[in-house]
């Protein structure tokens, strides 16, 4: 859904393309085996198969981003987090 991917593009503070398959896992899967098979040489050459309908831009907000830090901070000094 919009909500969830613009989450997530917020979050990670990455612009996230939306595909024009509703089959992004097995089409996903399909390019892992051609990369594998040879039929492209890297994924970077499989962008020319990939169609995108929409891009989702971060949403620039200091106070979500700041909470956001303190959390990743605590994550990593928390006793129970093993590396």
């Amino acid at each position: 859904s919009q909500f969830w991917v613009q989450m997530l593009a917020d979050l990670f503070q990455l612009p996230i393309s939306i595909l024009g398959t509703t089959d992004g896992p097995a089409f996903g899967a399909a390019l892992t085996a051609g990369v594998g098979v040879g039929a492209w040489d890297s994924f970077a050459d499989t962008s020319s198969v990939i169609q995108t309908i929409s891009t989702i831009d971060p949403i620039q907000n200091p106070q979500f981003h700041a909470k956001y830090l303190k959390w990743r901070n605590w994550m990593e000094t928390a006793p129970f987090v093993k590396n």
